[in-house]
């Protein structure tokens, strides 16, 4: 569904369906932490 709404919206599209990148986003404890630099940078709205 997601999909299918950013259709036509130049957005990225990542699914944790790739175990490894799952795998990544249960064992990284920085993962919120370069979310959120990420969003503090940009202040890009709906990036996450």
């Amino acid at each position: 569904m997601l999909q299918k709404i950013m259709k036509g919206m130049n957005r990225g599209y990542i699914t944790l369906d790739d175990l490894n990148e799952r795998n990544i986003a249960k064992t990284d404890p920085e993962l919120f932490t370069y979310i959120k630099m990420y969003v503090d940078k940009t202040h890009e709205a709906g990036a996450f």
